[in-house]
C-alpha cells in the first residue's frame, strides 16, 4: 500500500519526464496494484474497509484504564 513518503518519492523520481513517461509508470503502478489485489483479495479487502470504517468513525477503541494510585 501507498504511503506519503512513497508519494514525496515518485514525485521526485518523475521529474523530467515527458508525459507519455509519467503516463506510462502510472499504468505500471496500476497494474501492480491490481496484480496485489488479484493474488490476495482478502487482505487487499481488509486494509480497504479497515481505513473506511476509521475514516468513518466506526471503529474506536475503549480507552486505557488508569489506575488510581
Amino acid at each position: 500500500m501507498g504511503s506519503a513518503y512513497e508519494a514525496a518519492e515518485t514525485a521526485e523520481a518523475e521529474e523530467g519526464l515527458t508525459w507519455d513517461e509519467k503516463l506510462q509508470l502510472r499504468y505500471e503502478d496500476k497494474d501492480t496494484r491490481m496484480t496485489d489485489f488479484l493474488n490476495d483479495p482478502e487482505t487487499s479487502m481488509r486494509v480497504l474497509f479497515s481505513h473506511y470504517f476509521r475514516d468513518r468513525g466506526l471503529i474506536w477503541c475503549a480507552p486505557p484504564r488508569r489506575h488510581m494510585c
